[in-house]
């Protein structure tokens, strides 16, 4: 059937399902020794047959000849091992050895079994058997191993291929049947090519207009692709034709530290995606950043952009945030302002002959082959160095579009800018490059002409600055006629060239320029360790400069002397606060430089009174009371300065005894005393009397061990918090001995 069908090819194999056989052996008859056998192994090759597992048979010999026995005995019938029997045979001892196992295996008397757990001792469980595998499913089926037989095209005897086993739920391979295919020409397609109709497959003389309709229609797409995104894109650059110079303001970084040396004209260095911009940053209350610029805006905006030269900078855009409104320019290396502070670059004449030829050029350029009317603000701060030193101007007509992007204004209205101011402007810059500094009055231009110190100059160049700072402007002039002018100063070599003549030039002056400001640095820090010492005591100025606070220390005996002006608080009262500083200024710088001549510490001055110490900071061994006493006496004996018609004698207390001495603060640190030998020195000058020096015993002692001084005993007096305090008066001293 299947021949007649033509279904005996590599499209088809054929799957049989086997359940009764014969031990040993298949009932599929291969070799018949009929015409068509060649026919019936053909479609053998091609069969896969499903049969369940094959007995040991030697296992089961005992089993073969107890049923021959029988079946020879009992039913009269002869029997041998070779014998055909039913696979339902085999299934009959498997069947009672598994029924006996589970009621072994029960615990409940035989008698007293039911079904239910006769049930539930047989299902979910495998049975030991010497025949076959015995497995029984939860729905009381048996899971029985299942192999698939395929044919052996040596032995022309089919052969396990395949093994399934359910209760696994594993298939595996058994032999090398498995790998090979039915058919040489291996497995079948899932789709025939022609389709299971048949209608897959086109006649060879219908490919022809197929073909050449497909590459027609693909060039047609793409042709319409094509002419679609040409239109896209002029619709996309027509409608942003208006909005290219708007960019983003976000993305303009103003960082604090690339400020330009002018912040009167609003101009600052900036990173705008990376590349360094000078930007002019405007604050305007009226500022509309939503307005759409006019055809004559737009005009002058794209005479911007289309500006190409060497000597002039690229213009980036317009950006605006709130009432910040922004000019972008190429930024470069920075402001030739900026480069006014390189020496290195300054002191060479050569390079400012490049500095100002680049200016020139670049003004000329914007005069005379531009659609710009004039710069409009031309000075050294609107003019950039680019990375190799070539000076190019910026900033065009800042005024002209800030003027137009404003409220205050119509928006389109014109700036007035001209070229004569753009002369003007040229002579200053000229005059800045020259003597290499930022000039700001019309008084410094005019002195500053004659400064030029070098003399190829002296002539040329100071008469075309005159002619450019004229006051009639039509008088000035105009930029073709100055670069005839200044064209014989054409430098020779580039700027980098120069700049590397320079440098190394520099370098073999470096000596020179560092021991020149070498001694000014000494100088300034000389002039800084003297106004230190007015404020803190020299032995500590080296620590407080490296930012060392000295410890605080113990000194064990010091002498304090207060003084005050009798009277002091009257006065205050009677006169003006401005008379009463200046009173007390002409009083301390009198008693500063009464003490100067002697080893004392100026502590403090509090309204009237005057605290100094000795044998601090720097220990004087006992010299330190005969210091006071000695300072004391010239001070009382000494002419009291003053302007005011009332004199004001002045009153002095010492004391002598052990006292702390540090620094208290860290902004404007003092040395600072603490003890009990400062309060009673302060009482000690406040229980004395006016024109008088009262001391304390202890420094009396101190002052009898010199034998140079006079005293007289003032007796016991009551002191605040000291109780009975004898004290005396320092009248003279017999000898000055110094």
């Amino acid at each position: 059937m299947a021949s007649q069908l033509d279904m005996i090819n590599s499209e088809y194999i054929y799957i049989f399902t086997l359940t009764l056989q014969g031990f040993g052996h298949l009932p599929l008859v291969v070799d018949t020794g009929l015409p068509n056998d060649n026919v019936t192994f053909e479609a053998y090759k091609r069969l896969v047959v499903l049969t369940f597992e094959i007995p040991d048979f030697k296992a089961l010999s005992w089993l073969i000849d107890a049923a021959a026995d029988i079946a020879n005995k009992t039913y009269k019938h002869p029997f041998t091992a070779e014998d055909k029997y039913s696979e339902l045979t085999l299934t009959i001892p498997e069947m009672i050895f598994s029924v006996a196992i589970a009621l072994n295996s029960s615990t409940v008397p035989l008698e007293n079994l039911t079904s239910q757990q006769f049930h539930d001792a047989v299902i979910n469980r495998e049975f030991p058997s010497d025949l076959r595998r015995v497995v029984i499913a939860s729905n009381g089926m048996r899971l029985a191993n299942t192999i698939f037989l395929k044919l052996n095209v040596t032995s022309r005897n089919f052969e396990p291929a395949w093994f399934y086993d359910p209760v696994a739920q594993n298939f595996s391979k058994t032999s090398a049947l498995a790998d090979q295919w039915f058919d040489p020409t291996g497995p079948p397609l899932n789709q025939p090519k022609c389709g299971f109709l048949r209608d897959r497959c086109l006649q060879s003389q219908d490919l022809l207009p197929t073909i050449i309709g497909s590459i027609c229609g693909g060039l047609l797409g793409c042709f319409c692709i094509v002419a679609a995104s040409i239109t896209f894109m002029k619709w996309i650059s027509v409608r942003n034709e208006g909005k290219w110079w708007k960019l983003a303001y976000d993305s303009v970084l103003l960082p604090t530290d690339m400020l330009v040396a002018d912040p009167k004209e609003s101009l600052q260095l900036a990173l705008y995606l990376g590349d360094r911009v000078l930007v002019r940053m405007e604050t305007v209350e009226a500022l509309d950043p939503t307005a759409e610029f006019n055809n004559p805006t737009l005009k002058i905006l794209r005479q911007l952009r289309d500006m190409r030269h060497d000597n002039v900078g690229q213009f980036r855009g317009l950006a605006s945030q709130s009432h910040l409104f922004c000019i972008i320019w190429e930024g470069g290396r920075g402001s030739l302002r900026s480069a006014f502070s390189n020496d290195a670059v300054m002191s060479e004449e050569s390079i400012k002959v490049h500095f100002m030829y680049n200016v020139i050029l670049g003004l000329r350029y914007i005069h005379l082959n531009s659609n710009v009317e004039a710069h409009g603000s031309l000075s050294t701060a609107t003019v950039i160095l680019d990375n190799r030193f070539t000076a190019k101007l910026c900033d065009v007509t800042s005024i002209l579009l800030i003027n137009q992007c404003t409220k205050t204004s119509k928006i389109g209205s014109v700036a007035f800018v001209s070229k004569p101011d753009d002369i003007y402007c040229l002579g200053k810059v000229i005059l800045e490059i020259l003597r290499g500094k930022h000039l700001e009055s019309g008084e410094e231009l005019f002195l500053d002409m004659f400064k030029i110190n070098n003399k190829m100059f002296l002539s040329d160049v100071r008469e075309t600055l005159k002619l450019c700072f004229r006051d009639n402007p039509l008088e000035r002039p105009t930029i073709k006629a100055l670069y005839q002018k200044l064209e014989r100063f054409r430098p020779k070599g580039t700027v980098v060239d120069n700049l590397l003549h320079g440098l190394q030039r520099h370098a073999e002056n470096l000596e020179d320029i560092v021991a020149r400001r070498t001694v000014e640095l000494l100088s300034e820090r000389r002039r800084v360790d003297d106004l230190l010492a007015e404020i803190i005591p020299k032995p500590f100025i080296a620590r407080m400069r490296d930012q060392r606070i000295p410890p605080a220390e113990t000194f064990d005996s010091a002498t304090i002397c207060f003084s005050s002006m009798v009277g002091f608080d009257d006065l205050c009262r009677s006169k003006q606060p401005v008379e009463v500083c200046a009173f007390l200024n002409e009083l301390y710088n009198f008693l500063d430089l009464q003490v100067a001549g002697f080893d004392v510490y100026k502590v403090e001055t509090i309204k009237d009174g005057y605290v100094v110490a000795s044998g601090l900071p720097l220990r004087n061994n006992d010299q330190h009371g005969f210091e006071i006493a000695a300072m004391s006496l010239h001070i009382l004996n000494s002419n009291t300065p003053g302007n005011f018609k009332t004199f004001l004698p002045i009153r002095i207390g010492i004391h002598t005894g052990p006292i702390a001495a540090g620094f208290v603060g860290i902004r404007m640190p003092r040395y600072c005393l603490f003890g009990d030998t400062m309060n009673t020195a302060s009482r000690m000058e406040s229980h004395g009397d006016a024109s008088k020096i009262h001391i304390s015993s202890s420094t009396k002692t101190l002052l009898d061990n010199s034998g140079q001084f006079c005293l007289e005993p003032r007796g016991l007096i009551n002191v605040k918090g000291k109780g009975l305090v004898d004290t005396y008066w320092l009248t003279g001293q017999t000898m000055v001995l110094r």
